[in-house]
């Protein structure tokens, strides 16, 4: 059984998946075989646990699904009796890419958060039809499961790659199969998305420009750097291949590595392990990627002109900004954006726009970073991802190179057509000739035809081989010639270019006149090997035990009786069995193009060619023409002919072989030349090869009969197939297996035949060490250079070399690597201690050691009489702890108290403390004016209030800044800086004040009051504006109009003029209309005068519209006034109405609120039938037309959307159906039609008339025949060795007589018979011969 390596991932809390099995359902799979497969799937669907979704689909010529999503869990009853329901539905072709286009048209429907499908194809039979693989957005993986070797593997590698398909050998492994490859398992490897084109025949190796945007996130960044780590390590890096630039973003955007930075990987490594970046909070992903748009395009930054530019974007979170321009701003410049969504908390819908709308297969969603590390280490798939992207809407083949949609190319195979599709799919086209379909041609002597692979599939053809058999050395050439060899000599049978294989005979042991097989030679094949009657092998004259491998040969050995020796190099193969004096020599169908010579002659030739290159008819001539060296000759047999054939030849045990080789001529060899019981034995042992070759395989020793001996540890067995182990090779399948000849196929593993054959074999359990048989631990164990035995994969440290780590490998290989140093993480240290590293000889050791600069923290405060005492002594960090020592308790000194407070002696448990107690009350003291108040606290919280002078000087109670001066009656006082020496207060200067006796000016007069130091003037009079004098109480006009008047007033003793307005009678003042406005004129009048004047507006509606302003009258018509400048200004109001467009065809106009037009909202489809006829589709239904299925939907821009899909039906010709007398019907329920041919049946038809002579019926005449089909065919004859032609026709089982009356010219009446039929078959005849 082959598998991939994939499996199912599901963490915890993730959905369910959905599993869909599609089982193939053909006529070539059956009724039972279906049955076994769909029970298999129930004993699987029963087993499983998580939480999946069920769909099963049948397909053969049509697609029918069976069950759509049912969840286990909660339907698991249902499900599996509806399972148990299913019937095969059989169907002539496998339309297995129809099936796979089905379900990836169903994908594309379900919703974006719907699971992921995995599709588990089981399949027996090659498909019929084109296979294409699901596109990367219908999130659907397909891994097909072949059941048997009908189906070529790389028929479906495209639908599984990167996986290879499933091979499984028996149907019974689908239920281990399924079940490992549905169950969760953890960890797990990171999935990428599958490559859009076919799986690479060569690797990508094209040169790029990456640039890698790393997000500055908190604890990530070292992770995101460990992934460009491997990157770089695995890839080539330089200036002709890879170039590799580095930018961190978050908030802002920082070029760590540049393209013009020296690209070499150590350069870049060193550049990487330097970057600090802080970490951000913010992520703006849109000015990331067009920071790294612009440098691409940019050649200043290092790139290269015509190279491919990729951007790798690491996407942790949500972006603060747009990524949709930036996007698009990438597409536009050519340059592929592979997003890769790490974690959880980004968003999907952003890394599908980053990725873009024509390359969905860009995103790549992981789940951690360790995910991302693994992604970059393990081989070099994305690597590959990246070198294989090209622009949206090409196509990249194998090779990196780009192809248009349209362009067709082929595979270097040369079997498959390679199709670039628009959008980028790629489509695939086999051309290889599949043989298993093939009838194989009947060969010459019984032997079976064998398959010849071929550059496009496979053939089938007669193999080229030359037989030895019997003691009387019977040879069959190549073209199927029966020689005799006469005397005991060396035989060349065959050379070929420069190599040479020799028989040596030799006088049998037992019988010294009969010939025996001593060994079987090949010279100049790259060694000269000996295959020995011993069953031992010398290669260049030294024994060599077996299997052995020299010079392009290999020898094997199969159930310790038959030698095998191969040569692919000379296209040979060469099969021995000394016991039984047996040989073939088989030759590779592809290389028989060179011609050989020696007694078996040249593939296709059939002629005796001597050894020096003549022709001769004499068999006697052309065996002595090639004998190599005389031994010694041979005694004519005296035969006494008393042996009898033997019973064995026909027995009931050849029963079964004698309907495909008849014995007969066996039997007749037997009798005229079997003179010994040895001839007896090796003719029957002949005749059984035979009838393995053709299948049947016989029993037919026994302990009385040609008993065959085998060395004492093994068993003999005469039907054995299957593999063989010995030591050397292991447990095996045959996948991988090259194939021999004689059904013997051999690997690296074990030597495996499809064919049974006979042989000595070692018990079950045990396997084949030379002569004897051990146990498979016996054979794979390795001896260290100590004389240990170790089992094969075990590890030991040798004892003189600690640092190494030894493993026992396969074919007894030990290998020794350096010891890792899997703990040489340094230990995490104690307070105040530092890591430091210790000398040792294998791998590095840490030990943790005092640190000098660490500052320990203040011992504790002992109360209680207690003292202090350290804990830890030696240790880095001392700790203390308070103890009582009372012994120390009079060695205490009583402490001294403050004024604040008093000794106080307290009894403890320890010594007796005595303590200062607080004796404190709070002061009240106020301090004079002048004085600061200074207030302090001690620790006993009490105040204590002290007076200190301040920098002021007092003067009755009244406290002066110093600089300050003020008036004290008819003096001027000030405060000085000097001090007073006992108050401290500063001292007061006062002297008296200097009065002015000014003279006073114009409209003022002296004036002394009683008490006052000095006088003052007062003003008395008014000083007009004019200059005059005005006094008290006089008034006189202050404006040329008269409007205003002034006055010379007395207030509290203050003179000064005051001015009035005239007061005006009351007016009447008129209304104005809407646009206008009531203007005064008070320029030529003291009291105004009124009117209304026009305003620079447009009235409507009783509105005021400005000047140049615009007014909405309703949601389709818009004003505008404006003024008209002429004679007479005047004010115009234009408007303008909105007309609306219709709408097209399948939308109705629906209103919308505030708007004129309102918008056309999809409503129909139009439909164009193949008649022309439109038909109408309403939005979201859909309209079945044969097999047109019309879906009218609205996608979430609001248009329209009319999808059409077409089922694909098998090729039919109707009318062909119809003219060959066939039905025309329904295939299943699908709109598919199919031609049903009429069956062998009686039919009635009408005669108008018969004539018999003159004579002729005057009635119409009802006849009954036959009619229909049968099915005629060509079977292979045994006794004619040839394909006969059988032909079946549908002919009567029986008639009777119907009597017609005539009526003749001369009046007369007669009667004449006619037969119908009166049952109808299909009947064999004798077919034509042909012309």
């Amino acid at each position: 059984m082959t598998t991939s390596p994939a499996h199912v991932t599901q963490s915890p809390g993730q959905g369910a998946v959905d599993l869909v099995f599609v089982l193939e359902g053909s006529d070539a799979v059956g009724e039972e075989d279906f049955n076994r497969t769909r029970d298999l799937l129930v004993e699987v669907v029963t087993l499983l646990e998580e939480v999946y979704t069920i769909t099963i689909v049948q397909y053969s010529e049509t697609v029918t699904v069976e069950i759509s999503s049912m969840e286990i869990r909660q339907q698991r009853q249902q499900l599996l009796e509806r399972m148990r329901q299913i019937r095969w539905a059989g169907g002539a072709k496998t339309n297995t890419g129809h099936a796979i286009l089905s379900l990836q048209t169903a994908a594309t429907q379900r919703p974006s958060h719907a699971p992921d499908q995995l599709v588990f194809l089981v399949m027996q039979n090659p498909p019929t039809d084109q296979i294409q693989r699901p596109d990367s957005s219908a999130h659907t993986q397909v891994f097909p499961v072949l059941i048997g070797q009908k189906v070529q593997e790389v028929e479906l590698e495209s639908l599984s790659f990167p996986w290879k398909p499933i091979v499984l050998q028996r149907r019974e492994d689908l239920t281990s199969l399924l079940l490992n490859l549905t169950r969760p398992r953890m960890p797990h490897l990171p999935t990428l998305p599958p490559l859009p084109t076919l799986p690479p025949s060569v690797p990508c190796s094209k040169p790029m420009d990456v640039q890698f945007l790393l997000r500055a996130s908190e604890g990530r960044l070292e992770d995101l750097k460990t992934f460009v780590r491997a990157f770089i390590q695995n890839t080539d890096i330089g200036p002709n291949s890879t170039q590799v630039s580095v930018q961190v973003f978050g908030d802002k955007v920082v070029e760590e590595i540049s393209w013009a930075d020296e690209q070499k990987s150590d350069n870049l490594l060193r550049r990487l392990e330097s970057i600090h970046t802080p970490p951000s909070t913010t992520a703006r992903l849109g000015s990331a990627l067009r920071s790294a748009v612009h440098t691409a395009v940019s050649s200043a930054n290092g790139g290269r002109v015509g190279v491919p530019k990729v951007v790798v974007m690491i996407v942790t979170d949500r972006s603060v900004d747009s990524v949709q321009e930036a996007a698009s701003e990438a597409l536009t410049a050519g340059v592929a954006v592979f997003p890769v969504g790490v974690g959880a908390e980004f968003d999907h819908n952003e890394l599908s726009t980053l990725a873009g709308a024509h390359t969905p297969a860009n995103a790549i969603q992981l789940s951690s970073t360790d995910d991302l590390i693994a992604m970059a280490t393990l081989g070099h798939t994305f690597y590959d991802k990246l070198c294989r992207a090209g622009p949206p809407g090409v196509c990249v083949d194998d090779e990196g190179n780009q192809r248009k949609p349209g362009e067709s190319w082929q595979l270097a195979d040369g079997c498959h057509t390679l199709l670039c599709n628009p959008g980028g799919a790629v489509t695939m086209q086999s051309h290889k000739v599949n043989c298993e379909r093939m009838e194989p041609p009947a060969c010459l002597g019984n032997i079976r035809a064998v398959k010849v692979p071929e550059a496009c599939g496979c053939s089938w053809q007669c193999p080229c081989m030359c037989i030895g058999s019997s003691s009387n050395h019977i040879v069959m050439l190549f073209v199927y010639r029966l020689l005799k060899l006469e005397g005991f000599c060396s035989y060349s049978l065959i050379q070929l270019g420069g190599a040479e294989i020799i028989l040596h005979t030799t006088p049998c042991e037992a019988l010294s006149n009969q010939i025996c097989m001593s060994s079987m030679e090949l010279k100049g094949g790259g060694a000269n090997v000996v295959l020995q009657n011993d069953m031992k092998v010398s290669v260049d004259g030294a024994v060599s035990p077996v299997p052995v491998r020299v010079g392009g040969l290999e020898v094997t050995q199969f159930g310790a009786v038959l030698h095998h020796l191969r040569a692919p190099h000379l296209g040979l193969t060469i099969t021995f069995t000394p016991q039984s004096n047996e040989f073939t020599i088989t030759r590779d169908i592809a290389m028989t193009a060179n011609a050989t010579s020696g007694i078996c002659g040249s593939c296709g030739k059939d002629q005796l060619l001597l050894s020096d290159g003549s022709v001769t008819s004499d068999p006697g001539r052309y065996l002595r023409s090639w004998v190599v060296a005389v031994v010694s000759p041979r005694r004519p047999d005296m035969c006494c002919l008393a042996w009898r054939a033997p019973a064995a030849l026909t027995g009931a045990a050849f029963q079964p072989c004698h309907a495909l080789v008849s014995p007969d001529p066996h039997m007749a060899h037997c009798q005229k030349t079997a003179c010994h019981p040895r001839d007896v034995c090796d003719l029957v042992s002949a005749y059984s090869s035979v009838c393995r070759r053709k299948g049947v395989c016989v029993a037919w020793r026994t302990p009385d009969l040609c008993p065959m001996s085998c060395p004492s540890a093994m068993r003999y067995q005469a039907c054995r197939s299957g593999c063989v182990e010995d030591c050397g090779s292991g447990p095996g399948s045959p996948g991988g297996m090259v194939e021999l000849g004689d059904g013997i196929t051999m690997g690296n593993g074990p030597q495996c035949s499809s064919t049974p054959m006979e042989g000595c074999f070692c018990p079950e359990g045990t396997v084949q060490r030379g002569a004897e048989c051990v146990s498979r631990e016996a054979c794979t164990e390795c001896v260290d250079a100590k004389g240990h035995a170790h089992p094969y994969l075990q590890s030991w440290y040798p004892d003189d070399n600690p640092c190494l780590m030894c493993v026992c490998l396969d074919q007894k290989q030990i290998n020794c690597t350096v010891l890792p140093c899997t703990n040489s993480k340094a230990p995490v240290c104690a307070p105040c201690e530092i890591v430091r590293e210790k000398k040792s000889s294998c791998c590095p050791e840490y030990e943790c050691v005092c640190d000098e600069k660490c500052v320990h923290p203040e011992p504790p405060r002992c109360e209680n009489g207690q003292s202090l005492s350290l804990t830890n002594p030696g240790e880095c960090a001392p700790i203390y702890e308070c103890v009582c020592k009372k012994e120390e308790c009079s060695l205490v000194t009583p402490p001294t108290c403050p004024a604040h407070r008093r000794p106080s002696v307290t009894k403890t448990e320890c010594c007796d403390m005595t303590e200062c107690v607080c004796d404190c009350h709070n002061s009240t003291k106020t301090c004079p004016p002048g004085h600061i108040t200074i207030a302090t606290t001690n620790d006993c919280d009490c105040t204590e209030v002290s007076c200190e002078p301040d920098k002021v000087c007092v003067v009755e109670g009244v406290a002066y800044q110093v600089g300050r001066h003020w008036n004290d009656g008819c003096k001027t006082c000030g405060c000085m800086d000097s001090r007073d020496e006992s108050t401290g207060l500063h001292i007061v200067q006062c002297q008296n004040k200097v009065c002015q006796n000014d003279i006073c000016p114009l409209g003022s007069s002296f004036s002394q009051a009683d008490g006052e130091c000095c006088g003052k003037c007062v003003r008395s009079s008014c000083l007009a504006e004019d200059g005059t004098l005005k006094q008290v109480g006089e008034r006189w006009q202050a404006d040329a109009r008269g409007c205003v008047y002034s006055e010379c007033l007395r207030v509290h003793q203050e003179v000064f003029i005051g001015h009035n307005n005239v007061s005006c009678h009351m007016m009447d003042t008129p209304t104005c209309p809407l646009g206008t406005e009531l203007q005064c004129n008070t320029v030529d009048h003291c009291c105004p005068v009124c009117q209304c004047a026009t305003l620079d507006v447009c009235v409507m509606n009783h509105t005021i519209i400005g000047a140049g302003e615009r007014v909405m009258v309703d949601v389709c018509t818009h004003c505008e006034c404006s003024i008209e400048r002429g004679l007479v200004k005047k004010a115009g109001l234009s408007c303008r109405k909105i007309t609306c467009s219709p709408c097209p065809e399948g939308y109705n106009m629906e209103p919308v609120a505030d708007s004129c037009c309102g918008r056309c909202v999809a409503s129909a489809c139009t439909v164009k039938r193949p008649d022309g006829q439109l038909i109408s589709l309403k939005a979201n239904s859909s309209r079945e037309d044969g097999c047109v299925l019309h879906s009218c939907g609205v996608n979430r821009d609001g248009d329209l959307v009319l999808e059409t899909r077409i089922t694909t039906c098998p090729p039919f010709n109707r009318q062909q159906c119809l003219d060959e007398g066939g039905t025309i019907t329904q295939i299943g329920n699908s709109c598919c039609e199919m031609c049903t041919e009429p069956e062998c049946r009686k039919a009635v038809g009408v005669l108008n008339y018969i004539r018999v002579d003159d004579c002729q019926s005057e009635e119409k005449i009802e006849l009954r025949f036959c009619e229909g089909k049968c099915r005629s065919k060509s079977v292979y004859s045994l006794e004619k060795h040839a394909v006969e032609p059988e032909c079946v026709c549908c002919s009567s089982t029986g008639t009777e007589p119907l009597s017609v009356a005539l009526r003749c010219p001369n009046g007369t009446h007669t009667h004449t018979q006619l037969l119908s039929v009166t049952g109808c078959e299909c009947q064999a005849h004798a077919c034509p011969a042909e012309h």
